[in-house]
């Protein structure tokens, strides 16, 4: 979280003021917007003026988001309209990404966009529809949930909606498209035609952590490299940023390669701009032919140890894609072609194989986990584990992954930086 937006919404609220907010607000790309109330100073000091329930209930609130609440017969707390200013520049930034999108690619009339506002841990699903194919959107946040497991974290989003709710709720997970928007990207994957899983917790949460420390960097010259975009969250949240100049993205699935151009597009990124350059490689990743070294590398490697035959498993492609930890080794045994001295990767690991990934870094790098060695648990949804009942077992017994009561399992994604030092 920018310290600076915490220390002008204490300002704002302290004053009644907001227009100083708003204006820096609307200025930065990855702004926070409604995401500053998860921020437990900002959440203390506007309690008071709101109902009970917390920046969950706050957020869906129909003074947050419906204008017609707003008028002369009808006197609302300044912490209300704190609220609301918010909404208004995090709705009117999505509403101008979605006719934007309509532009560039057909998308449904109505649907849901799975937002992550100010970081990974406030998620809030937000409905849209529009009065033509290239009509202004009509917004309104549907439920809202901390913490979430998943991207879509379907049964929490469900627990306390009403019916309309939850058809509506419904219906953006049955939607062919996946909208998945974070600090200012908003990223599309047409899951009828694009070979593209599309963003994961795993992928927002490597891109909060970047560009949280994109945002440090005062010299905006930085270079930036991802290996495997995917639907191309990354690359555009860190072309995004001031702090960038130059973005590469290597990626072997040609269709991910183009969803990531698309989503580029999407958010108004050229492959030359006035602030950043972009390219996106079609090709398998080859440390040694990249041809240049970065500030940063980025990627969210597959982290399931392979099986002999994921064909005879019956593995599904989301499974082969995730599976094979060879990427690991690519990576680390090549800081020299990749990284400029002093220059970091990004990795993210799994509970399930993070030993492996451990043993593969140099000795003498130093290493630093954002979210500590425990990570962030998330959903262990693989059809390939069924079929590996003594794999599962191993990974209970070895306290890998954790089973709830009603069977369902989980792992821990443990984002790691390390550090090249040539010298």
């Amino acid at each position: 979280m920018n310290e600076t937006e915490i220390a002008l919404a204490r300002e704002a609220i302290e004053s009644g003021n907001f227009s100083v907010l708003m204006q820096e607000q609307e200025r930065l790309a990855d702004s926070s917007t409604i995401g500053l109330i998860a921020q437990s100073e900002i959440c203390d000091l506007i309690s008071e003026g709101l109902e009970p329930g917390g920046p969950t209930s706050w957020i869906t609130s129909e003074t947050t988001w419906n204008s017609a609440t707003f008028g002369p017969d009808r006197e609302l707390s300044l912490q209300q309209r704190f609220l609301h200013s918010l909404w208004q520049v995090f709705s009117l930034r999505i509403a101008r990404k979605l006719e934007h999108l309509q532009s560039k690619v057909r998308i449904s009339s109505k649907g849901a966009v799975i937002c992550f506002p100010g970081g990974y841990d406030l998620s809030v699903l937000v409905s849209f529809s529009a009065a033509n194919s290239l009509g202004s959107a009509y917004l309104r946040p549907l439920v809202s949930i901390r913490e979430p497991t998943g991207m879509l974290d379907l049964e929490r989003f469900l627990e306390n909606s009403t019916p309309k709710e939850k058809n509506a709720i419904k219906a953006a997970v049955t939607s062919v498209d996946k909208l998945v928007y974070h600090r200012g990207a908003l990223i599309h994957v047409d899951r009828q035609r694009e070979n593209v899983f599309g963003p994961t917790v795993d992928t927002v949460v490597l891109s909060e952590i970047l560009n949280s420390d994109l945002r440090k960097n005062n010299d905006k010259s930085t270079s930036v490299l991802e290996i495997g975009p995917g639907s191309g969250l990354i690359t555009v949240t860190a072309a995004l940023s001031p702090a960038t100049a130059r973005v590469v993205s290597v990626e072997i699935n040609e269709d991910a390669a183009n969803c990531t151009l698309k989503n580029l597009q999407v958010n108004g990124l050229k492959p030359s701009s006035n602030h950043v350059s972009v390219s996106v490689r079609a090709e398998k990743f080859e440390p040694k032919l990249i041809g240049e070294t970065f500030d940063y590398v980025v990627c969210n490697p597959p982290y399931v140890p392979e099986a002999d035959s994921l064909e005879k498993l019956g593995a599904t492609g989301y499974g082969k894609a995730i599976s094979g930890l060879e990427l690991y080794d690519d990576i680390l045994s090549n800081f020299g072609y990749l990284l400029n001295s002093g220059g970091k990767v990004l990795l993210m690991m799994s509970s399930v194989s993070s030993d492996y990934a451990l043993s593969r870094i140099p000795k003498g790098h130093e290493r630093e986990f954002p979210l500590g060695l425990n990570g962030y648990r998330v959903p262990f949804d693989l059809d390939l584990l069924w079929d590996r009942p003594e794999w599962k077992e191993s990974l209970l017994q070895k306290g890998a992954i954790e089973q709830d009561a009603t069977g369902n399992l989980f792992h821990r994604i443990i984002p790691v930086w390390v550090r090249h030092d040539a010298n």
